[in-house]
């Protein structure tokens, strides 16, 4: 059982209001590019995952790290890739990137 999944279940879904809030009330242009880290699904092939980043990059995305631990990358996204992206059925999350601190 894994212990950890009542706090990250409750973290995907803060994510996921605080995205639905920000695009809701976005006045973001739907080129406007920022910097996101896309998380899979636990046993996801290597192969969908491919897919996924080789149809990113056809459309205009920039793949900047690939992880090989933990099922994912970080890449320059449009709103529009985001909002392809979140109705991918392998996704687990879409999180913006960003710098966290300690006090």
């Amino acid at each position: 059982r894994d212990l950890h999944y009542p706090l990250r279940r409750q973290r995907q879904m803060c994510i996921r209001d605080r995205y639905q809030r920000r695009v809701r009330g976005s006045t973001l242009k739907q080129n406007a590019m920022s910097r996101y880290i896309v998380m899979f699904k636990a046993g996801t092939s290597s192969e969908k995952i491919e897919n996924v980043i080789r149809d990113l990059q056809q459309h205009g995305a920039k793949i900047e790290n690939r992880y090989t631990i933990i099922p994912g990358f970080s890449a320059v996204l449009s709103e529009a890739h985001v909002n392809n992206l979140s109705s991918h059925p392998e996704i687990e999350s879409i999180e913006e990137d960003g710098t966290v601190t300690a006090s």
